[in-house]
């Protein structure tokens, strides 16, 4: 059977990588080809982060309300397809599934926290006396990035 390459996501839709070079990811259970994830191009990157930056400005419009509506559902798909993430950490690292359930429920309660955002993203009112005070605002700074050690 053919191994497919997996897709990179850009743009809302899935799209062949043009790299050349990619990591091949086995099922450890069975030492199995699963999939070819491609090590994306310096172009694909740029074109992740203007993406990114072009998607900005309307996001930043949505309100802190509709955000958290859009956080909502997603808890809601996590809690839906809980088994098929589980079964997909499961194959991709062989960790137990009872592991891997506990990988879906610690990113089902960050989910959940993020829901929180409203009462998070109020800012904060100090009085330094009778006529001054300060006043903090919390904004959306646009297209950041995180690299995790794992």
């Amino acid at each position: 059977e053919a191994v497919t390459d997996t897709p990179w996501f850009l743009d809302n839709k899935f799209q062949a990588s043009a790299a050349t070079d990619f990591i091949e990811l086995f099922d450890p259970a069975t030492n199995e080809l699963v999939t070819r994830v491609p090590q994306n191009t310096d172009d694909e990157l740029r074109a992740a982060v203007d993406s990114a930056e072009k998607a900005f400005p309307a996001w930043r419009a949505t309100s802190v309300l509709s955000r958290q509506q859009i956080m909502f559902r997603f808890v809601a798909l996590i809690r839906e397809h809980w088994d098929r993430l589980a079964a997909v950490i499961t194959l991709e690292q062989g960790k137990t599934l009872a592991d891997a359930k506990g990988d879906v429920l610690r990113g089902l309660q960050v989910a959940e926290a993020a829901c929180a955002a409203p009462e998070l993203l109020k800012g904060e009112v100090l009085s330094l006396g009778s006529d001054i005070e300060t006043r903090s605002y919390l904004e959306p700074l646009g297209v950041t990035a995180a690299i995790c050690p794992f």
